[in-house]
């Protein structure tokens, strides 16, 4: 069980790639990849993150990368609210700190991966 009584997929860190190009909104469902390449295909996208009382806190959970050439996406917890901006390009490494609730406490810290 998460700390917020959910239960924990364990599908969720066994690691794994998906690609995905859209123009609209995307979640992101278990099984949850490791690695995400998103390519927003218009601007201000968001991606919303899955329930984070499915999930375990400490340590990297994944990253997001925006494989677009020009739009820029918005990372979104669980209840909506932006927790980054990722510019296209641009690498969002989530560490989840708090499963408590279905928004959890995340951080994202972008990087630029060398071409």
């Amino acid at each position: 069980m998460g700390r917020g009584g959910g239960v924990i997929s364990r599908a969720a860190f066994y690691g794994g790639f998906k690609e995905v190009a859209s123009a609209t909104a995307i979640t992101l469902s278990l099984p949850l990849a490791r690695v995400h390449h998103v390519t927003p295909n218009a601007a201000n996208l968001s991606v919303t993150l899955p329930d984070a009382r499915t999930l375990r806190t400490g340590g990297v959970l994944g990253w997001v990368f925006n494989k677009s050439g020009v739009n820029a996406m918005r990372l979104k917890d669980n209840a909506g609210t932006t927790i980054a901006t990722v510019v296209a390009g641009q690498l969002a490494t989530l560490l989840l700190t708090d499963s408590s609730t279905a928004a959890g406490a995340w951080i994202a810290k972008l990087s630029t991966p060398l071409s």
